[in-house]
C-alpha cells in the first residue's frame, strides 16, 4: 500500500500503525481513538475523522485479521 500524505506530515500507512498499536490494548471507537491520540500526543497531534476513517478503512474492509496469543513462553 503506497502511504498517502495526511495533514501535518502524518502519513496513513504511520497512522494505521499506530492504531494497530493502541487497538492491541483495547477495543475503541472511532470517537475513542481519537481522543485517545489528543491524549497521547499531548494536544500535539489532534487527528480529524478526515485523518482516522480513511486509517480504519483496511480493518473495516477486512484487510487486518485479529488473533490473540499466549506471548512468550516464561522460563523453564
Amino acid at each position: 500500500m503506497t502511504a498517502r500524505i495526511m495533514p501535518h506530515g502524518m502519513k496513513v500507512g504511520t497512522v494505521s500503525l499506530w492504531l494497530l498499536l493502541v487497538l492491541s490494548e483495547k477495543p475503541m471507537y472511532d470517537y475513542e481513538l481519537i481522543r485517545e491520540a489528543e491524549k497521547r500526543f499531548s494536544g500535539y497531534w489532534r487527528p480529524k475523522t478526515g485523518t482516522i476513517y480513511p486509517a480504519l478503512e483496511p480493518f473495516r474492509l477486512g484487510y487486518y485479521e485479529s488473533s490473540k496469543t499466549g506471548g512468550f513462553p516464561g522460563p523453564t
